[in-house]
């Protein structure tokens, strides 16, 4: 997370500007190779480790049995057209992979610069020397959070019309953990 701290929304913009940038240079060839959700590391897992709480979340008035069978089905369907790379129903495996990769938000801006990356130890050591000088020269207050694994949060309205959000965090407290560090140093800031 990184918020910048001139109220001059011309120099904020310049400020995100050159941190996106420099991150950019970073992550060559682009922020892209630093997407959490990639070709390389999405695998399908049957029977998913969710279901369980995805029963109980989604069942409405169904007996849970039969909501957990039903999504179990479902989940061992789309096991399957993820092997073959098939399409099964509305589960087009192939088209699926490339939708979820473009549909998942990983990277937001909403006056503050919220990034979910996957990094290499240099890369992020490299990241935080960035925002640490950025913070030392008055430009931004920032908060960051390593995790070995991330978490998605998917949302289904319509799969045959490719209508799915999948967002992105640390699974361990992402953001969360982030923004504590961001306060302490605007706390720090209020204090001097």
């Amino acid at each position: 997370l990184a918020s910048a701290i001139p109220e001059d929304p011309r120099i904020r913009a310049r400020i995100y500007g050159d941190l996106i940038a420099a991150i950019e240079q970073i992550l060559q060839p682009d922020i892209e190779t630093a997407r959490p959700a990639r070709a390389d590391n999405m695998r399908f897992r049957w029977p998913p480790k969710g279901l369980g709480l995805e029963t109980t979340l989604t069942r409405g008035n169904r007996p849970r049995w039969a909501h957990a069978l039903a999504l179990g089905m479902q989940s061992l369907f789309q096991a399957i057209a993820e092997r073959f790379d098939r399409k099964i129903g509305d589960y087009h495996a192939p088209v699926y992979r490339v939708e979820l990769r473009a549909n998942s938000d990983y990277r937001r801006f909403d006056d503050v610069l919220r990034l979910i990356l996957d990094c290499t130890p240099d890369q992020r050591q490299a990241i935080e020397e960035l925002l640490a000088a950025a913070h030392a020269r008055g430009d931004i207050v920032y908060g960051t959070h390593r995790s070995d694994a991330a978490l998605m949060t998917c949302l289904l309205f319509d799969l045959a019309n490719s209508r799915h959000l999948h967002f992105i965090d640390g699974a361990d407290g992402g953001f969360t953990y982030a923004a504590r560090g961001m306060k302490a140093q605007i706390a720090g800031r209020a204090e001097q």
